[in-house]
C-alpha cells in the first residue's frame, strides 16, 4: 500500500475518531476510499484521490434497474438539482456502470477539523436520507399532473452562488 498523502491523512484521522466515537473502525483503504453503512438503507464512501485536496462523499440512492418509472424519477432528479436547493450543495448524478442515482458532495480538505467533517457526513446522510424517499416517492404513478413550483435563487435558499 502506497504511503498515504497528506490530504488522505488528514481525512484518515478524522475517520477513525469519528469511526471510535461509536465503536467502529473507519479508515481509507488502498484506493482512498471508506465505505459505511447508515442503518442498513444508505452507502457513504467517503474518498481522497492521491495527489487531490479535496474528499468526496457518495452514495447511491436509487438502482434505476428496478424502478418502473425511471423518466419520472429521473425528472424528479434533475428538478431536485435545481440550483442546489433542495441538495444542500450537493449534487444528484447517474453512475453509468451501476445505473443507480448516486448523490454527491465535494468539499476541499484543507485546515478543517474533526467537527467541521462530521457536520459534513451529518448533513450528507439527512439531506441523503430525505432525497432518496424524495426520489422514491417519484417513482409512484403520478397523482395530480406533477406541476410542481419551481424554485429560484432570488428566494434566498442559496448561498452557493458567486456574487459580483
Amino acid at each position: 500500500m502506497a504511503a498515504l498523502s497528506r490530504e488522505q491523512a488528514h481525512v484518515n484521522g478524522w475517520l477513525e475518531e469519528l469511526g471510535s466515537s461509536i465503536n467502529q473502525k473507519f479508515h481509507l483503504d488502498s484506493q482512498g476510499v471508506c465505505t459505511m453503512d447508515y442503518k442498513d438503507e444508505l452507502r457513504i464512501s467517503v474518498e481522497v484521490p492521491h495527489g487531490s485536496d479535496q474528499f468526496y462523499v457518495y452514495g447511491p440512492l436509487v438502482d434505476l434497474s428496478s424502478v418502473e418509472n425511471q423518466q419520472q424519477v429521473l425528472h424528479k432528479a434533475l428538478s431536485l438539482n435545481l440550483f442546489q436547493l433542495e441538495t444542500a450543495g450537493g449534487t444528484l448524478a447517474i453512475d453509468e456502470l451501476t445505473s443507480e442515482i448516486v448523490f454527491c458532495f465535494v468539499s476541499k480538505v484543507g485546515n478543517q477539523g474533526i467537527s467541521i467533517f462530521q457536520n459534513i457526513l451529518n448533513n450528507f446522510v439527512s439531506t441523503a436520507d430525505r432525497l432518496r424517499g424524495l426520489l422514491k416517492d417519484a417513482s409512484q404513478p403520478m397523482a395530480g399532473g406533477g406541476n410542481d413550483k419551481v424554485a429560484t435563487p432570488a428566494q434566498g435558499k442559496s448561498q452557493h452562488f458567486m456574487q459580483v
